[in-house]
């Protein structure tokens, strides 16, 4: 049995990765900021008994989380935790700096002396690449556009130090636009899918106009589960699908899948400040490993729909805009 450390266990693909993980057999604790969610916004059972749950903040308890590892003598540690919002950044860069790096700087060297750990993962963002209209390789430099993407962007070159200075066996991934049933209201999937049920229009940013690539949760924790099996140390791999749709038409999906005329259900603003308009993400790293998408756009966002109705969501009080915690 694996023994596998999750920070930022109730973040959605943290939560995600708990299922992935505990479906694999591993014994699992779980470690975040936050109370433990409900049921109806986990993806695995709360009750496991090969799951045990501790809140416990990045930005204030790195001795006790450190004290946590060193115990659980994990195999395997994946970092969700984040500050990972972009437009908010902008007004308080200090915040997504003390999460996305300070923290960080604090944490890592008391994991380098864990010698259990075979594999760190850690949850990087294809922002730090900023806009580009070509295809993007793992090797692509950094060019980041945002305070979020500069802290991430500081993150990830800090860990690179500790893996060449001292060995600490990191991986990278770096996912395109994750969605699922259980994500946050406030992205775009959900968001939609509530605002329509509320019957309140829905604004969007810029038209619609920039591209992604958005690959369902399932998909992403089965590339990371795999990066941590077989991934080389020190390196970075993406996880992104081979179709890219216009925030537009990903909207026009989820009306089309509810019975809805788009006309009557957005409205047109003005894009956020430093919106990368573009990336495409290759993925050829990690399709080496033999992994590969298996949940078709179409049938995920059906999959929102569904645990949205089944579980009333649009009833309940969580607003759609993002709030910032500190």
């Amino acid at each position: 049995m694996m023994k596998t450390l999750v920070i930022g266990s109730n973040s959605f693909s943290g939560q995600d990765f708990v299922r992935h993980a505990l479906s694999s057999g591993d014994e699992v604790i779980g470690i975040s900021r936050s109370e433990q969610k409900e049921q109806y916004n986990l993806s695995y059972d709360k009750n496991d008994p090969k799951f045990n749950f501790l809140r416990l903040d990045l930005n204030k308890d790195i001795d006790k989380i450190l004290s946590t590892a060193s115990e659980f003598q994990p195999d395997y540690i994946i970092n969700f935790a984040a500050q990972s919002i972009v437009e908010p950044s902008w007004d308080s860069p200090e915040d997504w700096y003390e999460t996305n790096t300070t923290s960080l700087s604090k944490l890592i060297p008391g994991l380098c002396k864990i010698k259990s750990i075979k594999k760190y993962l850690h949850t990087s963002t294809p922002e730090v690449y900023g806009s580009c209209a070509e295809r993007i390789e793992e090797s692509m430099l950094y060019n980041p556009s945002t305070p979020y993407a500069a802290s991430k962007a500081a993150g990830d070159l800090l860990l690179n130090v500790y893996k060449k200075q001292f060995g600490f066996p990191v991986c990278l991934v770096r996912s395109a636009n994750v969605y699922g049933a259980r994500q946050q209201l406030f992205k775009i999937v959900p968001k939609a899918v509530v605002s329509l049920m509320r019957g309140e229009r829905l604004p969007l940013h810029g038209g619609g106009e920039s591209t992604r690539s958005f690959i369902h949760i399932a998909d992403v924790s089965v590339a990371e589960r795999l990066v941590l099996e077989q991934g080389n140390v020190g390196d970075i791999y993406h996880i992104s699908h081979d179709r890219e749709v216009s925030i537009r038409n990903l909207v026009e999906i989820v009306c089309k899948n509810m019975g809805k005329d788009f006309d009557q259900c957005v409205d047109i603003v003005g894009e956020r400040a430093g919106k990368d308009s573009a990336y495409t993400l290759s993925s050829k790293k990690i399709n080496s490993l033999g992994w590969f998408t298996r949940v078709k756009l179409q049938e995920g966002i059906q999959e929102v729909i569904d645990w949205a109705k089944e579980n009333d969501i649009h009833k309940k009080s969580t607003g759609l805009e993002y709030i910032h915690k500190r």
